[in-house]
């Protein structure tokens, strides 16, 4: 006798399991948003820890001044420990949204 091949999509319990290609023929590439979201917001927060330690060792005073400017007294304050995590979580928040922003347009226009 033949044995029957499994369809691509079923287990070996008979379970279907959903394709997590995120390419489709139809539509092409999309980002997942949130997974995109959280990399821009761990960018932007080690972006801010890097600006809070170049302040504390005295060093890229033009670094330090665009985040002065961009966040007031937070991520740049070496003397004060809560302002510099204040800053990190800013960081982290800004370039979650810039990224998910950037994703979602992305995803808007690429199947145009």
């Amino acid at each position: 006798m033949a044995k029957k091949k499994a369809s691509p999509k079923s287990s070996k319990k008979g379970i279907e399991t959903k394709n997590k290609n995120p390419i489709n023929q139809e539509e092409g590439f999309k980002f997942n948003l949130l997974s995109l979201g959280v990399a821009g917001g761990v960018i932007g927060g080690l972006f801010v820890l890097f600006a809070s330690l170049s302040a504390l060792m005295n060093a890229a005073p033009t670094f330090v001044s665009i985040i002065k400017e961009i966040y007031g007294p937070f991520g740049y304050a070496p003397e004060n420990i809560l302002k510099s995590v204040l800053g990190i979580i800013y960081g982290f928040i800004d370039g979650f949204i810039v990224a998910v922003i950037f994703g979602w347009i992305y995803n808007k226009i690429s199947h145009i």
